[in-house]
């Protein structure tokens, strides 16, 4: 058991020179040459190989965690901005005080006017959770490729006025 023990903690140091080595971009021939100075023993390439591969399926499991972490952060910060957006649209609506103040130099003063406006609410929080269900159908993926219709009608027009330039073109 000790035996395993020293194996796996060689092996884990000689993959981690590995990877200083690789990134400090050195050819695997190199690192097996400071490998086997690690170990007291001879690694050979495909040994190296074999460490480099490992390492670059760590490196991108690693970076599809990350990336499915942020897309995940920004479907949140989505919904956030979505809630407080249609939260506000929700208070726009109905009825609201306004009130206005005048300052007058002189004897009046100031002058307080209160108004009371009912509101259909305000479009712009609309559109800003509206644009929030764009952005997360972007990032999901859910816009489908979208189909033109090209009609051929016109090509026979058009090919015919071609035509006739290039006849006049060359009568003259």
């Amino acid at each position: 058991m000790n035996r395993q023990r020293s194996t796996k903690a060689l092996t884990d140091e000689l993959g981690l020179k590995a990877v200083q080595l690789y990134r400090a971009g050195k050819h695997q021939l190199e690192i097996a040459d400071a490998l086997s100075q690690i170990a007291g023993k001879p690694i050979t390439q495909p040994m190296v190989s074999f460490y480099i591969k490992r390492i670059r399926l760590s490196w991108r499991s690693s970076a599809i965690r990350n990336f499915d972490e942020h897309v995940a952060q920004q479907l949140d910060r989505l919904d956030y901005i979505e809630g407080e957006a249609l939260d506000a649209w929700e208070k726009s609506k109905g009825k609201h005080k306004i009130t206005t103040t005048t300052r007058r130099t002189g004897e009046d003063g100031e002058q307080v006017s209160t108004r009371e406006e009912t509101s259909e609410g305000d479009p712009r929080y609309l559109a800003i959770a509206n644009d929030c269900g764009r952005q997360r159908a972007e990032i999901l993926g859910l816009n489908a490729a979208k189909k033109i219709d090209v009609t051929l009608e016109a090509v026979p027009e058009i090919l015919s006025r071609r035509l006739q330039r290039i006849d006049g073109n060359t009568s003259n």
